[in-house]
């Protein structure tokens, strides 16, 4: 039978020694001697000595500490490095801080500041970096992960250089693959680290600079809703209240396209030696959805869904079904307002022009009072129609009879200057809303006319509208007909060219072709016009009084000083004639 005892282990990590013998079955217990080694037998046949040999241990996590006698076999040595370096450094993460400073383009125009703050993590088991930016949701700036965990090549180093952590000090500049970093400050196992193994002490916290944002209104873009459905959106209880208080009534109108169609039939009709297409406008009163057809049948033009008014920046959306559907952001839909005979209606780029009505439609607006009179329902003539329809393309508009309208006593009343002026200026503002209808012209004529308004009034005259217009329409490269703009403009300023409007106010009626506001602010403008006038007068006067009070009281002085003068000039003629009188004596 062999032996065992003697048989030497193999060299196994975590052993701390090698040469270790298997202990016998009847192994002699150790004495302890003095100096304090344990003695195991030596497993020899008749051997009554005892020789000393190491006690195989198991290593735990890390070297063992040396004998008493100080020597570190080469065994223990072995298993003191046996546990690898990345194995020992797995959970060793350090941590950076720093910030980007890059400059942005906000609205395509102007270029701005912006500081984007990161984190940097370095893994010490195998060198490697990780850069990840700090969510800022206040300045529009998410969160995420820049620059995935890699190894990172120094940046004036050569083949297998890579960035350690000895490379890294707070306050200094950083470059990692094209991201210039700042490095601000460390963690205090980072800063730790650093000084008792590396030897490097970093230098203190550096402060993260502080970016104002711009004044409103420097980039000069135009708000634009971030989501592209902007009739997506959960409803207010306002809305759900007015679903519930509203009654299931579906409006009807007919509308015309602006635009001159080429093909016949059904849906289009003649009008004026062109052939143009012929709409139904279902207006759906109960939450305000517009649904178009074709005259033709089952021709779907839209789908019932909110139509938002300057729809040329936005894109369609159909109609679910549910009440999800809402304007808390601000943006402005088409209600029952813009519904109106002789009003264009802007349906995602294309223009119509609500030319009649049915009864039932006319008598629930009339009903409801949503109508002056019933001369608003009335259906325009094809002549009024291709009047409109000429000025919106940009053409002279031809002289036109107005739709007889028949009063109580079914007499034919003649319309009078004020409506045929405002008629014509409700057609020139649709050319002009039509001219500038996109956001970029929009912004280019509010450019213009800020920088007319040298004294940042917010108040504009005639010749500074005109002046921003034509900048406007040569850098946009179209045609602005001024022989369409004219009506507006002397609707607008209708008397003098002293008159000023609000900029802004004037704008959005004109983009509009809100007609009552045009002449509220012209009302308005008539109002300051006078007030300026009687303010300016009074001021003349009070001038002049103070004027003349102050030429009263010059002269009154100027009468007190020669009185003075003469006065002194007589004292001293008798003081004179007195002493000349005594030398005589």
């Amino acid at each position: 039978m062999a032996d065992f005892t003697t048989m030497p282990l193999p060299n196994v990590p975590g052993l701390s020694g090698s040469q270790a013998y298997v202990r016998s079955r009847t192994p002699a217990k150790p004495q302890p001697r003095e100096d304090g080694n344990i003695l195991a037998h030596d497993g020899q046949e008749g051997g009554d000595e005892l020789t000393p040999r190491p006690v195989a241990r198991r290593a735990k996590g890390g070297p063992k500490l040396p004998p008493r006698g100080g020597k570190v076999s080469a065994n223990e040595a072995y298993a003191a490095s046996s546990v690898p370096s990345y194995v020992r450094n797995e959970r060793e993460v350090f941590r950076f801080f720093g910030y980007i400073d890059e400059t942005v383009t906000e609205g395509g125009v102007v270029e701005v500041r912006r500081i984007k703050e990161v984190t940097l993590l370095y893994f010490l088991t195998d060198h490697t970096w990780q850069v990840e930016a700090v969510a800022a949701g206040d300045a529009g700036i998410a969160g995420g992960l820049l620059l995935r965990r890699t190894k990172v090549p120094q940046p004036d180093g050569g083949v297998g250089e890579y960035l350690k952590l000895n490379d890294v000090r707070v306050g200094e500049p950083l470059r990692i693959f094209g991201l210039n970093m700042n490095i601000t400050d460390a963690d205090e196992k980072t800063r730790a680290f650093s000084k008792d193994v590396l030897g490097v002490e970093q230098p203190a916290a550096v402060a993260v600079p502080v970016v104002e944002a711009p004044p409103p209104g420097i980039t000069g873009a135009a708000p634009r809703p971030t989501d592209p459905n902007p009739a997506a959106r959960p409803q207010s209880r306002s809305d759900k209240l007015k679903y519930y208080q509203r009654e299931n009534v579906t409006l009807k109108f007919e509308a015309v396209d602006a635009s001159v169609v080429t093909g016949t039939g059904a849906a289009c009709g003649p009008l004026g030696g062109a052939t143009r297409a012929w709409y139904k406008v279902y207006f759906y009163y109960q939450n305000d959805t517009v649904e178009i057809r074709h005259h033709a049948t089952n021709s779907l033009v839209l789908k019932r869904g909110r139509l938002p008014k300057d729809g040329s920046n936005y894109v369609p959306t159909g109609y679910s079904g549910s009440l999800n559907n809402s304007s808390d952001d601000g943006v402005p839909f088409v209600d029952l307002s813009d519904l109106r005979v002789g009003r264009f209606l802007n349906v995602y780029g294309r223009r119509l022009l609500v030319a009649q009505t049915d009864a039932r439609t006319a008598a629930f607006l009339l009903e409801k009072g949503l109508v002056a009179g019933p001369e608003e329902t009335q259906p325009l003539s094809d002549e009024i129609v291709q009047q409109l329809l000429d000025i919106a393309a940009g053409m002279p508009a031809t002289p036109a009879p107005v739709p007889e309208t028949s009063d109580a006593n079914d007499e034919n009343a003649a319309p009078t200057a004020d409506d045929a002026a405002a008629a014509a200026a409700k057609a020139s503002m649709t050319v002009f809303a039509s001219l500038f209808a996109r956001a970029d012209r929009k912004r280019f004529l509010r450019k213009h006319l800020m920088a007319y308004d040298v004294d940042r009034t917010g108040r504009m005259k005639r010749s500074e509208l005109v002046s921003a217009a034509q900048h406007v329409a040569d850098e946009c490269d179209f045609d602005l007909n001024f022989a369409t703009l004219e009506p507006m403009l002397s609707f607008f300023f209708p008397d003098t060219e002293a008159w000023e409007l609000p900029l802004d106010d004037t704008l959005n009626a004109a983009f509009k072709r809100d007609m009552d506001a045009a002449a509220a602010l012209r009302a308005d403008a008539a109002a300051r016009g006078r007030k300026n006038a009687v303010e300016k007068e009074a001021k003349a006067r009070l001038r002049a009084e103070a004027q003349a009070a102050a030429e009263a009281a010059e002269k009154a002085e100027r009468d007190a000083a020669e009185a003075e003068k003469a006065a002194a000039a007589e004292a001293r003629a008798a003081r004179e004639a007195t002493l000349e009188r005594t030398s005589l004596i």
